[in-house]
């Protein structure tokens, strides 16, 4: 811990303003905006000088090896614009939509996180937190049909055929949001410091997507665009600098309502996840000189899944 340690803080802000639209249906646009101030961050507090020969010779307390130290100087920042459109239950539709556009930047997003490239020049390192998501999109929603007994369509169909046609609902959730960042770094300590992890990035030497770029999962972005920097030196790149895949998922249900009676009921219930199939890839290798540099070899959701249920509701 540093002698020069200080109580951390956050400060918060927001201001809203709702607008009823129509009967129950009501939007919501509003500022969100928070700032961390004197929040921990681990540092490389023995590191040798950068240059030739044996950083173990040349570390400023030569009596121990590596290690870090927490200091109370790291900063985080977050302002969004939200928007949030909400009916309330009415005419058999309830639905809530939400959107965010922010932009979070940190020098640590979370206790324990990795030290900064350059102990002498930390503000290098702020940049986007490990949770940014320039768009975020959430939109649920519950519809009963307008069909058969008691409803507008074939509301006066009795019998079997009532049974059939009535009682049908279906619900949704649909999520999206853009990629989270990604931090590149190199194999090596090329800086020739003696830090115990590999935490020094690459320089950056051209266009990360170049126009007409086309993204597979065996080559995310454009890995020619990365160089190993001068020996002795650090990179180029800043921290968090780069956007990885986004994500999307839709899941969908459908209910069917049989009625036994005044007060019982069987309800068929079938739903899907992920409805679509669509694949949603995890981030890609970003460690220079690893074999797996750009390429992708997981997925963040899994294929399409179908569950069917049967409820007695008493």
């Amino acid at each position: 811990m540093s002698r020069h340690q200080r109580v951390g803080y956050m400060q918060q802000w927001n201001m809203h303003v709702q607008r009823e639209l129509s009967q129950g249906l009501v939007l919501e646009v509003g500022y969100v905006a928070s700032k961390g101030t004197h929040l921990s961050s681990f540092f490389n507090a023995n590191d040798a000088p950068r240059g030739p020969g044996d950083p173990e010779l040349r570390r400023p307390f030569k009596n121990v090896g590596g290690f870090s130290e927490d200091r109370s100087v790291a900063t985080s920042s977050y302002q969004g614009a939200t928007v949030k459109l909400e009916k309330r239950l009415s005419s058999n539709l309830t639905f809530i939509t939400n959107y965010a556009y922010s932009k979070s930047l940190d020098l640590c997003s979370s206790f324990g996180c990795g030290s900064v490239q350059d102990s002498e020049n930390y503000k290098a390192d702020i940049g986007y937190s490990e949770f940014h998501s320039r768009h975020i999109f959430s939109m649920g929603y519950v519809t009963a049909l307008p069909f058969g007994p008691g409803k507008r369509y074939l509301g006066n169909l009795r019998g079997v055929g009532g049974q059939i046609v009535g009682g049908w609902q279906i619900n949704g959730i649909i999520s999206a949001r853009s990629g989270r960042p990604l931090n590149f770094q190199i194999n090596k300590d090329n800086a020739n410091t003696g830090q115990r992890s590999f935490n020094q990035r690459p320089d950056l030497t051209g266009e990360v997507y170049p126009s007409g770029f086309n993204t597979t999962p065996e080559k995310w972005f454009n890995t020619a665009a990365f160089a190993l920097p001068a020996q002795y030196t650090y990179g180029n790149l800043g921290r968090n600098a780069v956007i990885g895949p986004g994500l999307q998922s839709w899941d969908f249900g459908i209910f069917k309502n049989f009625r036994l009676g005044e007060v019982s009921h069987i309800q068929f219930r079938a739903e899907l996840f992920n409805a679509f199939n669509h694949t949603n890839f995890g981030n890609p290798g970003t460690t220079l000189g690893n074999p797996d540099f750009g390429i992708i070899g997981y997925t963040t959701t899994n294929s399409r899944e179908i569950q069917f249920g049967l409820k007695y509701i008493f």
